[in-house]
């Protein structure tokens, strides 16, 4: 309380001075930044299929309201596919006819796609290692673009934003349960509740969690104890702390911060003149989650609104694990030709070590060919 009351007394403070000196101009620029950015959340044709009751575009408020909407609907489905509750079909279909939802008490982590779109299999946690030095480079790379990010997951388009300096942020997810927590730490944003690290102690456990994905056990409703680590793996959590510190202090510059409830391909990508596109895709472009066609889509919907010869920028990073390549996607003749600038050698992670070194449909089809510069060579 103290801290904000100093905050408002050094604004007003500000203010006077500035009308003393009569510069008007300079009061709405710091009234303007003391506003937080307007938010919109769209629902993608295909997600409106799954959820009919759900509409094109909601604003502000009511995002969140019918969000919470949402959960009733889900809330008891999940616990009936993961065996805490008798299966009831007519339940399943109040919430969607068209997902295929199934009990999922064998073998829960495989065929999650539906349970994704359902809000019953939900990534809170960023799983990615090492995330900051993508952005990081890509800073580092492009020091002079003016940047609209765009990012899946949860924690990912605060560290996103609090490296890169974008000039608006959408966050972009299959999973509705995503942007119901979004919802949930904006609100903390927009109060000031984030400021500092009693701020996150205290504040972070009112966020909502249900249905955590989880590759060990069964996924349960809720978890007894929300803190940093809920979101961030051990290794990474001092990261994502100084991510939402510093996204705290930064909001109030965004142009906007807006949702899309959406699969990548159907995502709206449309951003100003000047500005580049750059997209945090972490492991979403996987087969398990996007077919070819999908990815194709998504690479012609990336140019679809640029000049030609400017080019979007794409990061992929290995779920689990710290490779990462940035791609660098051009309008050429009205189409898409991809450049690799770098791509690490991407090894899967530990859980999956058996398996091949990953290959994406960046790498099957870049124009770049031969030896590639890593980028853990360039960070």
């Amino acid at each position: 309380m103290e801290r904000r009351i100093k905050l408002i007394l050094g604004n007003l403070l500000l203010i006077n001075s500035f009308v003393i000196f009569g510069c008007a101009e300079k009061i709405r620029e710091v009234v303007l930044r003391e506003k937080f950015p307007e938010t919109v959340m769209l629902v993608s044709k295909e997600h409106q299929e799954y959820f009919p009751h759900l509409k094109e575009k909601y604003e502000d408020e009511e995002i969140l309201n019918v969000l919470k909407e949402q959960q009733n609907l889900a809330n008891p489905v999940c616990g009936m596919l993961y065996g805490y509750k008798p299966f009831d079909k007519k339940a399943v279909e109040r919430l969607s006819k068209k997902l295929k939802l199934k009990l999922a008490v064998k073998k829960w982590y495989n065929y999650t796609v539906d349970r994704l779109i359902a809000g019953c299999w939900n990534f809170y946690q960023m799983n990615d290692l090492n995330t900051d030095k993508d952005f990081i480079l890509l800073g580092k790379l492009y020091p002079n673009l003016e940047k609209e990010c765009f990012s899946v997951g949860f924690i990912q388009p605060y560290l996103m934003h609090s490296i890169l300096n974008c000039k608006k942020v959408t966050a972009l997810d299959i999973n509705w349960r995503i942007m119901e927590a979004h919802q949930q730490i904006h609100k903390l944003f927009r109060s000031r509740d984030l400021v500092d690290e009693d701020d996150i102690k205290d504040n972070l456990p009112k966020i909502e969690v249900r249905w955590s994905a989880n590759m060990y056990d069964l996924p349960v409703e809720k978890f007894d104890k929300i803190d940093l680590s809920t979101f961030c793996k051990e290794e990474e959590v001092e990261i994502c702390k100084k991510a939402i510190l510093v996204f705290q202090k930064k909001a109030f510059d965004l142009e906007n911060f807006n949702f899309q409830i959406s699969k990548l391909h159907n995502g709206e990508l449309k951003i100003d003149k000047n500005s580049t596109l750059v997209f945090y895709l972490s492991n979403a472009i996987d087969w398990e989650y996007t077919s070819t066609a999908q990815f194709q889509q998504l690479m012609k919907n990336s140019i679809e609104k640029i000049d030609e010869g400017k080019f979007a920028l794409f990061i992929y990073h290995v779920g689990g694990a710290s490779g990462f390549g940035i791609y660098e996607v051009y309008r050429e003749n009205g189409k898409p030709k991809i450049v690799t600038r770098c791509k690490d050698v991407y090894s899967p992670p530990l859980i999956l070590k058996d398996q091949k070194n990953l290959v994406t449909y960046f790498d099957k089809l870049t124009t770049s060919r031969g030896k590639l510069v890593t980028c853990s060579s360039l960070n």
